[in-house]
Formats: structure tokens, sequence, C-alpha cells
């Protein structure tokens, strides 16, 4: 009888134990993916971007787990930090501590920002009980010292290399709006980066010049199963679901962002994004 019930006795602990893992361990393993890119136009000087998404603050996400984010993104010296999206998951209270979490940010480098689905607008309030609008979040970041991109750009410059950033409002939220923030001012011939939280927003921006978004959204799928299998991922095309990729000659980085919703994480812990141009 000991000897049958073995089998059955070590699978439940195998899964048990995998459970564990993937709701107390890999939801706080934040690690630092870096990647290098030499193949964008203008200037060869050097710059680093360090990119931080889906923070999600909420009861599956505390603050510490960000401000460990905050810490780890200040050690790496950025020139520039780029945040994109979903800041909270629905509704949220603590906002004054939230900001002061952020806050470090802006004494380290600028920090320029895009919303997410979760952060206001139409879908939020109609599937996640949040915001109507994208105020309270807004106002969050820019007590934080951040400046928010809502399909808009600006011109960030270090050294002899220009970049046009370009941040872009939510796809879910029926707010991606491409013809407001391209305008004659942007040149190809510099590097231009656009921010749009959710990475179907390529197809939004397709008629634009770019060269490099970077997105958030999938949280890299979260739990992802042999075979590189993601079927959490809610996006069109799960192509673009992680990672560095490929587009109609650019490149898209998909991170796997910092929170999470529900508190789990399996094969697919958070992360702080490093790019050097």
């Amino acid at each position: 009888m000991g000897r049958n019930l073995s089998l059955p006795v070590g699978i439940l602990a195998g899964i048990a134990g995998l459970t564990l893992y993937a709701r107390y361990i890999e939801p706080s393993w934040l690690i630092v993916r870096r990647i290098r890119l030499s193949n964008l136009p203008g200037s060869q000087s050097p710059l680093k971007i360090v990119q931080l998404s889906d923070l999600h603050a909420s009861e599956s996400v505390p603050l510490s787990l960000i401000r460990r984010a905050v810490e780890k993104t200040i050690q790496l010296k950025p020139d520039l930090i780029c945040l994109t999206g979903d800041y909270i998951t629905d509704r949220y209270s603590n906002w004054d501590a939230y900001s002061e979490t952020l806050r470090p940010l802006a004494s380290c480098a600028p920090v320029y920002a895009v919303l997410g689905n979760h952060d206001g607008g139409s879908w939020a309030s109609s599937h996640v009980g949040g915001y109507e609008s994208f105020k309270e979040v807004t106002r969050m970041l820019g007590k934080a010292g951040v400046h928010v991109l809502r399909n808009s750009h600006v011109d960030f410059q270090k050294g002899n290399r220009l970049i046009h950033l370009i941040g872009l409002g939510d796809v879910w939220s029926k707010d991606c709006k491409p013809e407001k923030a391209w305008d004659a001012t942007i040149s190809e011939n510099d590097t231009i980066v656009v921010l749009a939280h959710n990475p179907d927003s390529k197809a939004n921006a397709r008629p634009y010049p770019w060269h490099l978004m970077l997105s958030g959204h999938t949280h890299g799928g979260q739990v992802v199963f042999p075979g590189n299998y993601a079927p959490f991922a809610e996006i069109s095309d799960q192509d673009y679901a992680r990672g560095l990729c490929p587009y109609d000659g650019r490149s898209i980085y998909i991170t796997r962002g910092v929170g999470n919703l529900r508190g789990w994480r399996f094969c697919c812990p958070p992360e702080i994004t490093e790019i050097t141009l």
C-alpha cells in the first residue's frame, strides 16, 4: 500500500511546491533584462533607456515591490526612463504613497510615461470597475515628476543623439490616436521611439515613421507553460507576447513588466528592461 501511494503523493507534493513557487516566489523575483540595439538611425552616441511597465499597484502588488524596481532602476544609471502603462489594476486609494515611491526616478533621469487600459477610460470603467477618466493616475504621476505623453511627442537629446519620443494612448481604451502624435518636425533621420502600452498598437502606428516601440500589457504571458505556451497573453497577435520582435523593418520590445494580476507568475518573472542604443 505504501509503495502504491508514493507516486501520487509525490505528484501532489510537486504540484503543491510549484503552486507555492508561482504564488509566493516568482512574482517578487525581479530581474534586469539587458538589450542592445545598434541598427537605429541617427547619431551612434550611446544612450541608456530603462523601461518599467505594468506596475499594477494593488493587493497583489505591494508598493514595496515597486520601490525595489525604482531602486534597481536608479542603480542602472539610465539617461532616460520610460514607463509604459497600467500603474493600477482597478481603483486605488494610496496615491500619496505611490507618488513618493516613484518620485526618486525623476531625480535620476527624465521620466516619460504613457497610460494603460487599467489606468482609466472606457475599458477600465466597464471591465474592472476602474476610473472613467485618466485624471487620478495622471495626477499621481505628475506629483512624482513623471511627464505623461498622451498622443503627443517630445524631443529628448543627449550629446549629439536626438530622440523623438512619441507616446500613444491605449488602444483598448479607444484612446490611441497617432494622427495627433506625429507632425512634420519628426525626422526619420533621427531615432524615433514609440511608447505604446499594448503591442497591438503597432497596427495603428504602422503608417507613421518610427524605429523602436516599447510596450508592455502582456506581462510576458505571466504564466508560461512548456513549449512557450502563454494562454493568458491578451493580445490579438501572439507573436508579440514578450521580448524583442521584428515588425515591418522595425523593432518592438515587449517587457514582462513589474507587477501582475491576481498574484501569480510562472516561468515568467517580472523584469526591469535596460535598453542601450
